[in-house]
């Protein structure tokens, strides 16, 4: 009956210093606490509920209500869960339990000056607490367009492109179901960090008789909400060419109430390339991965449907780069020795997997130091051209004579 009675007065305390907060604070610096033991500026904290739709109430007050009256680390009132609330996760009706978000402030106790250091400021706790203590507020996907292809002036190899990009910022819906496509390299299903994700595949999501088609974007995900909790299962409704569906371990998911469910598939193909990195000269040191970059459907690098992704070459200098699909890939050492190696394009199919690729040939030094960057080795350049130019004249006079 006690612990009854501390909450409930708590709560009174609390809803009269936030009315105090809302009707007499004035625009600006926040006001000086003037009464209790802890003294300072006052305090804005998200306070938790107990309710669902709505876990958290942004409300000022003074220090002393946070270190005293119901608010600070070791009060019932504030340290009900554990953590902060997690949107994805179903809460019990019986065991709604997440915890106050506080930041950072100083205060004195009986004159002397003393910090509070925060609680639960960090991590989703501060995500909550930047977005006016909304319990749903989530990080955001980029989805980056833009680049164009620069065309070398033979005609040949296409390299990608330096035009400047604009980028979106999509927030995600508080619930629904989030989609995943990618190309299962070492075929174990699942999604790894290096494997990559591949756009424009169109994918149904369906619960029960309600369906969803849906494309995913540049990122190879797709998020559709808000949707209503319940199970959703998810499947591809068209294969890019030379991919097939291998793995569908998570092609279902549960949405709950308040969060998103994710659903993740796994495309593989029958193909393997096999690239050898020449090593440079002078002992300059390899690179340590190929970036391989395949050029999609429509073979035209550097475009909306290609997926890219990061291999390691071996002690050896080769790299295997399994489960791909047959088609048109654009590959490039990424070199951190500052080496430069030619990048290639490169038609990979069963009877065409080897590739070899070599550094870049070095210019001769005295055209490559005759350039407008050089004035001095300009300058040389031009005096070697003219004692050649005299030395033929010469030579002519003389036999001529």
């Amino acid at each position: 009956m006690k612990k009854s009675f501390l909450y409930v007065s708590s709560l009174v305390a609390i809803s009269a210093a936030s009315f105090a907060t809302f009707n007499g604070a004035a625009h600006g610096a926040p006001p000086t606490s003037s009464g209790g033991s802890y003294v300072g500026d006052r305090v804005t904290i998200c306070h938790r509920t107990n309710a669902i739709n709505n876990p958290y109430v942004k409300i000022t007050v003074d220090p002393d209500a946070i270190m005293h009256e119901g608010h600070g680390p070791n009060n019932s009132l504030h340290n009900i869960g554990t953590g902060v609330f997690d949107p994805d996760f179903d809460y019990p009706n019986n065991a709604k339990n997440w915890n106050d978000i506080i930041p950072p402030f100083d205060y004195t106790y009986n004159g002397v000056a003393e910090t509070f250091p925060g609680y639960n400021y960090s991590g989703r706790g501060l995500l909550i607490y930047e977005n006016d203590c909304d319990g749903y507020a989530r990080a955001t996907t980029t989805t980056t367009s833009g680049g164009g292809t620069t065309t070398t002036s033979g005609g040949g190899t296409t390299e990608p492109g330096s035009e400047e990009t604009t980028t979106t910022t999509v927030p995600l819906p508080r619930n629904g179901v989030r989609v995943t496509i990618y190309v299962d390299l070492d075929n174990d299903c699942q999604k790894d960090e290096n494997e990559p994700t591949v756009p424009l595949v169109s994918v149904t999501v369906a619960k029960g008789e309600r369906t969803y088609t849906l494309i995913t974007d540049a990122s190879g995900t797709v998020v559709e909400g808000p949707l209503p909790g319940g199970n959703y299962t998810g499947a591809v409704d068209e294969t890019p060419s030379g991919l097939d569906v291998t793995c569908t371990d998570e092609d279902s998911t549960r949405v709950p109430g308040n969060g998103i469910g994710d659903i993740k598939i796994g495309l593989r193909g029958d193909e393997e390339i096999e690239i050898t990195v020449e090593p440079p000269t002078g002992g300059d040191p390899e690179p340590d991965k190929i970036i391989i970059n395949y050029c999609g459907d429509d073979a035209i690098c550097d475009n909306e449907d290609d997926f890219e992704f990061e291999v390691e070459i071996d002690e050896t200098g080769t790299v295997n780069g399994r489960g791909l699909p047959a088609g048109k890939y654009y590959i490039k050492p990424a070199s951190t020795s500052g080496v430069s190696y030619e990048a290639v394009e490169f038609t990979l199919s069963a009877t065409s997997r080897a590739l070899t690729i070599t550094p870049e040939a070095v210019a001769d030094p005295v055209l490559a130091n005759s350039g407008t960057g050089d004035p001095a080795g300009k300058l040389f350049a031009i005096v070697l051209m003219m004692l050649a130019g005299t030395s033929v004249m010469f030579a002519r006079r003389r036999t001529k004579a």
